[in-house]
């Protein structure tokens, strides 16, 4: 898929496809598919200090738009930040997989979307559409929690500078982070990302 109006972006992609979990070892990635950019999207601001967060940081990320302020917030539990948009092919076929990363670790687990549309309305009927909105026990017999976010500042159409310093060049992009803080992963698949926190789950099991 060609968008030639637009820079190129490459994006990766689980095997969330069917709508349902699967193993890690069927992951794969399209390297090959290029993706639709707004100009201005990973435009960055020349004043801005590119300081992109790897893996051993701690995350403090301030979160706009959402239900809480700040990945902080969160401490205690085990967190996936994931940034994507509803024009990322990839990222709207990893949802379902987020979903049930939101239902098998609800008590463990805070998922945190933050969507880049530029078009807020956009964003949301995305959210709905892809029932990534909270849902309880009335509604589903396996209740999640999912918090979405908007990263875009809609008076100066462009992303939040503390977005921008993440110098984000591809989406899916997302970080996993440990219940101290600490990122543990990043830009991994959520079927992977699944499986390492089965692991770290079972390992706190055993201690």
């Amino acid at each position: 898929m060609r968008f030639p109006d637009y820079p190129p972006m490459k994006a990766f992609v689980n095997d969330s496809t069917l709508g349902t979990y699967m193993s890690a070892q069927s992951f794969e990635i399209w390297g090959s598919l290029e993706l639709r950019a707004y100009s201005e999207r990973f435009q960055k601001d020349e004043k801005i200090t590119m300081k992109p967060l790897k893996v051993g940081d701690y995350m403090n990320l301030k979160l706009y738009n959402g239900p809480l302020g700040n990945v902080n917030d969160f401490r205690g539990k085990y967190v996936l930040v994931d940034f994507w948009a509803s024009w990322c092919q990839p990222c709207m076929a990893q949802m379902p997989n987020i979903r049930y990363a939101a239902q098998e670790f609800r008590d463990d687990l805070a998922v945190c979307l933050i969507g880049i549309d530029e078009n807020r309305k956009q964003w949301w009927s995305t959210v709905k559409e892809k029932d990534m909105r909270n849902k309880d026990l009335t509604q589903t017999d396996r209740p999640y929690k999912i918090n979405n976010y908007y990263a875009y500042d809609e008076k100066k159409r462009a992303m939040y500078p503390e977005y921008q310093s993440l110098d984000i060049k591809t989406i899916p992009h997302n970080y996993l982070v440990d219940r101290s803080g600490r990122i543990i992963a990043k830009n991994i698949s959520i079927t992977l990302a699944i499986d390492k926190i089965k692991a770290l789950l079972e390992k706190e099991k055993q201690q």
